[in-house]
């Protein structure tokens, strides 16, 4: 197995500071999702998908599949912190549950796409070619995973985080595809307050539109 030296400098951190990473994004999904299904918020989730008329099934499966990324998220990703922080999720108790849940919707795609790039640059850039090319690998993993890791990381294992995730029956791509069908349902649901300036029901709730539908690319096993 091809090993790769992910070797971090103090003045390559400092660059490039403004810009997010994977890491930096698992890292807020991973203690959004475990605020919002610790026993006494548990049933938020459900209240949500209950607004829209997501189908029970679909409903269920979706709460299952948060409690499920949560072990993958712990054991499953190429970081040698954990993603999980208490004072975060301290501080998440002062926040509105609908603030936290709008966070989740904006960044859950946005990991999605960022996976499937990285799954991309993985298969353009094999172990045979790496092997010459370790300073490519390093720039991309510091530039759009992590910039703090610097201990030596596993092709292969890189490859299986990429595909396991990515894979349609994940916890990450079922709370993808389900958060994908509550925004089409909240475009069709009745607002539940009137407008001020019409007696009409009709009106609908409009959410901001996400980059929902991430860019379709190489990576394996997506759907």
């Amino acid at each position: 197995l091809l090993c790769i030296l992910l070797s971090v400098s103090a003045s390559d951190e400092s660059q490039n500071s403004s810009s997010t990473t994977l890491h930096d994004e698992m890292k807020e999904v991973a203690n959004l999702i475990a605020f919002l299904t610790k026993q006494e918020n548990g049933e938020y989730l459900e209240g949500k998908f209950k607004e829209v008329n997501l189908p029970s099934d679909s409903s269920r499966d979706a709460l299952n599949a948060f409690v499920e990324i949560l072990d993958d998220l712990g054991e499953d990703v190429p970081f040698e912190t954990t993603l999980f922080d208490d004072y975060v999720l301290g501080n998440l108790k002062h926040q509105d549950p609908d603030d936290i849940f709008k966070s989740l919707l904006e960044r859950v795609p946005l990991i999605k796409k960022m996976l499937s790039e990285f799954n991309a640059f993985l298969s353009d850039n094999p172990p045979r070619m790496l092997a010459t090319g370790k300073d490519k690998m390093t720039e991309y993993y510091k530039e759009h995973i992590s910039k703090k890791d610097a201990k030596v990381k596993d092709y292969t294992f890189l490859v299986k985080f990429c595909n396991d995730f990515l894979n349609s029956e994940s916890p990450f791509m079922r709370i993808y595809k389900y958060l994908n069908e509550y925004e089409e349902l909240v475009k069709k649901t009745p607002s539940k307050t009137p407008s001020p300036t019409s007696s009409s029901q009709g009106t609908t709730t409009t959410q901001p539109s996400q980059d929902s539908a991430a860019p379709n690319t190489s990576a394996s096993n997506l759907n």
